[in-house]
């Protein structure tokens, strides 16, 4: 039942932002950067639908992209080698232990791959995982700036109130704008 002495904004949101469930797994994770041609072995220490935190053996830069090697345990998977192939960018360095860097690194997508993948299959799978994320990126802004263009054009061209059309140009501009926080957002969560 909805209370009516409460703001609207208390309801949509009752404890503010939800954060995506954590799961507290240790599992060797095989990572390198996107430069890197060999493969660092390290532990996850959780994972969620978002990314990972793992421990390292050396620092990662932020926002440096980065793939993932996770062999699935067979009590989950049953008979035979599934390996989760994810693709994602550093998001930061948690802090260090043991040695160790704890680094959080965001996912922009994965691949299941049974048995063991070659690097050929690899690297063409997270060429189509980066590949998907940029088209989505590229297509959503596309659309944006065609409304800003379609309207600074009609402006010019005709002889109306300009301000309908600025107003028009300053709404795409402003969903562009949320657009990209959220992107952005989506890639340091």
């Amino acid at each position: 039942m909805v209370q009516d002495n409460l703001p609207m904004a208390t309801l949509a949101h009752p404890r503010g932002p939800q954060r995506p469930k954590r799961f507290l797994v240790e599992l060797p994770i095989e990572y390198r950067l996107r430069t890197w041609a060999r493969w660092h072995h390290g532990k996850t220490e959780n994972i969620s639908c978002n990314g990972v935190l793992f421990q390292a053996g050396q620092s990662l830069e932020t926002f440096s992209p980065i793939e993932f090697r996770l062999r699935l345990p067979q009590a989950l998977t049953g008979p035979g080698e599934v390996v989760l192939l994810c693709a994602g960018y550093v998001v930061r360095q948690v802090g260090e232990e043991n040695h160790k860097a704890r680094i959080a690194a965001a996912f922009v997508g994965y691949e299941v791959a049974n048995g063991k993948p070659g690097e050929d299959q690899l690297r063409e799978a997270y060429r189509r995982l980066f590949r998907r994320e940029v088209a989505g990126l590229s297509h959503k802004m596309n659309n944006l700036l065609a409304i800003m263009m379609g309207n600074a054009e009609l402006m010019l061209e005709t002889g109306g109130d300009p301000r309908v059309y600025a107003e028009r140009i300053r709404d795409a501009a402003q969903q562009a704008s949320e657009f990209m926080r959220d992107f952005a957002r989506k890639m340091t969560a």
